[in-house]
């Protein structure tokens, strides 16, 4: 899997963006990169708030693999909570779609095998 992270800001530290990779990295589990090729992009920035708000990050995760591509963000105070946010949530959405694919495929090979057994 190709990963790319981007981040607008200097406060971040080289030990959270190695573990964001890591935790990306890890996906290529659910998304069976033996099938395809994915490539993964991770955003983090730090969102603008009022005077009195905590300062708040944003990270935003973008997956690309075979023809589709499945968004999720994280806002959190810290950037490993947004990160882990986002990760979580485009994990829920790979495990949707995967199963959405599975239902149709069984789906359509039952009418294919009912159109068999009236033809012969």
């Amino acid at each position: 899997m190709h990963i790319t992270i981007r981040h607008g800001s200097e406060i971040i530290l080289q030990k959270t963006l190695d573990q964001a990779e890591k935790k990306v990295q890890k996906l290529s589990r659910i998304i069976g990169e033996r099938n395809y090729e994915a490539q993964a992009h991770l955003d983090i920035r730090k969102e603008s708030g009022s005077q009195n708000s905590e300062r708040m990050w944003r990270s935003t995760l973008t997956i690309d693999m075979a023809g589709d591509r499945h968004n999720a963000s994280g806002i959190s105070s810290t950037p490993e909570k947004a990160i882990d946010q986002s990760i979580k949530e485009v994990k829920s959405i790979i495990r949707d779609a995967k199963s959405r694919q599975m239902a149709s495929m069984k789906r359509t090979g039952g009418m294919f095998k009912a159109l068999r057994q009236r033809l012969f």
